[in-house]
């Protein structure tokens, strides 16, 4: 189990909440905002019932968040060429 709490200057920035809807992909993408320049997620996956090999967040060209089954390792890859 990872948990993170953020710094108590952070919560003074935050904006008005707002929830996504519960999704299943199955090989698939979809976006959930656009044009955002600072986001909070809070996140619940159910790894033990995903048979992805990969599953994660993507934001924007250049960072990903996403969970490694085979390893079992949660992953950030950050990729500004």
């Amino acid at each position: 189990r990872l948990q993170m709490r953020p710094a108590k200057e952070v919560e003074s920035l935050r904006g008005a909440w707002f929830p996504w809807p519960v999704s299943t992909l199955n090989n698939q993408q979809t976006t959930m905002v656009d044009n955002c320049e600072a986001m909070e997620v809070n996140l619940r996956w159910d790894c033990a019932r995903s048979s992805a090999e990969q599953y994660g967040l993507r934001f924007g060209d250049g960072l990903r968040i996403y969970m490694d089954a085979q390893q079992q390792r949660l992953v950030l890859e950050r990729h500004y060429p």
